[in-house]
Formats: C-alpha cells, structure tokens, sequence
C-alpha cells in the first residue's frame, strides 16, 4: 500500500506500508484443507454404509464358492480386492467419525513395536528387511493417543510395504530440540517428483502408472493426527531410490 505525502520542500513522496501475509496464507491453506476433509467425512459417513453392506454379502457367497471350486486362486484375488474396499471404506470411516482423543503419555518405540509386528508376517513372505534403529533412545515419551499414534505407523507401513518388493523398510528414531523424530525408508519405486508436494492431500491421486492405485486417504490421515499432537510431517522421494516419510512430536520430558 503507497501513501502519497507532501514533503517539507514541497516535493510528493509515498510512504509505502509493506505486511507480510505468509502466516495468513498459511492459516488460510489449513482452513481450506480442514473443510475439505469435513467435506469427505460428510460423504464417507453415507457412502460407507452402503459399501459394506453388499460386500459382507460377496464376501459369504466368496465362502461358499471356495468349498465347491477345487483352484482358488481367482477367489484369492478377489478377497485381496475387496478387502482393499474395506480399508478404504475404514479409513473413510475414519475422517468421517473421528474416535475422541484421548491423551496419555505413550512410549513410541512401543507403539512402533506394536505396529511393525502386525506386518513382520507379510514382509517374510516378499523377503523385505525390516530394520529398527533407535540406539540409545528406546525410551521416548510422547502425549498423545496411543490408538490415532498407531494408526499413523500402520499407514505408513502399508505404504512402504506396498511399493517395495524384495528391499528394506527401516525405522529410525531421536530426539532433536525437544522432538521426537521418527523416519520410515523404504527401498521401493520411489514418488514422482510432480506428486511429491500433494502426497498428503486427501484428494491425492498419482500420476505413475505404478501408483495408479493410490488414494492419499491413509497419508492425509497420517498428517491430520500428527498436527493433533503439534508435529510435523514430511516426505522426501526419487523413483526407483525409495522414499523416506518424517514426523516429528514433542517429546514429554517429564516421562
């Protein structure tokens, strides 16, 4: 904004007025994505109850097929199909119908722990190294709720485990000015660099052939829980490198 003024020796000046926006933009872009999460939670709530409803049915006349056809295998593909749908559908279900919060101090390495046991089965059987890195910080605590902190891991861990075959999944963590950082690399195919800055947009859909079929719901969720707890997220990504996922949560010195 430019203030035009007479000086003393009768000359025009402007006086100009500079404001820096940034934090305004800022809160802007975060009300945008909030409503338009509330937006997707309003049509969850409708579309998910009429999703599960055939799909209970399918999957009982699925039973009954196996025990009539002696090769399964289409039958299999089908399961693993639709259990895809109930995922989505649960995480859907997930912005829709938020769970109450419910805050107590947490040990993340357990919750870690907790959540990479429920995939060591699946990552055997692709022949993928799991690997966990803490040193000397096995013993950090966060304030949060230790059922949305582990949502978070799952998700990512069904990323990683998703775009990697034959490779690595390493965890790592450490405390940094009074955060808890954590990573998550993976050796699989990487992010195209044109998806990289809306990776975490509920309306995410990637342009790789390979990652056709993406949804970004699981990474928006990741990324709305762990601003809940006043962290950060990130991600960085080459294909065919790998991609390595970061967040960080205050730590809880007290613990």
């Amino acid at each position: 904004m430019a203030i035009p003024y007479k000086h003393s020796n009768n000359k025009m000046m402007s006086q100009i007025v500079v404001r820096d926006i940034t934090e305004k933009k800022h809160a802007q872009h975060l009300i945008m994505q909030t409503e338009k999460l509330s937006l997707i939670g309003e049509l969850a709530a409708g579309i998910v109850h009429d999703i599960r409803n055939p799909i209970t049915a399918i999957k009982g006349f699925l039973q009954l097929l196996k025990a009539e056809i002696a090769n399964n295998t289409y039958i299999d593909i089908i399961e693993t199909e639709i259990q895809q749908i109930e995922d989505i559908a649960n995480e859907l279900l997930f912005l829709a119908k938020p769970k109450e919060t419910v805050w107590q101090v947490e040990s993340l390495f357990d919750i870690l722990n907790e959540s990479v046991n429920l995939f060591s089965t699946e990552a055997f059987k692709r022949k993928i190294n799991i690997n966990i890195y803490t040193g000397k910080y096995k013993k950090l605590f966060v304030l949060g709720d230790k059922v949305q902190l582990k949502q978070v891991f799952v998700n990512l861990m069904t990323n990683a485990l998703k775009y990697t075959d034959k490779g690595y999944i390493s965890f790592s963590m450490y405390v940094e000015d009074e955060y808890v950082i954590f990573e998550i690399k993976d050796s699989g195919i990487g992010i195209p660099a044109k998806d990289l800055p809306y990776i975490f947009q509920s309306n995410y859909r990637a342009s790789n052939s390979k990652h056709r079929d993406s949804h970004g719901i699981g990474l928006a969720i990741c990324k709305k829980i762990v601003e809940e707890h006043k962290g950060m997220i990130e991600a960085k990504s080459e294909e065919s490198e790998g991609t390595c996922i970061r967040f960080k949560l205050p730590t809880d010195n007290e613990s």
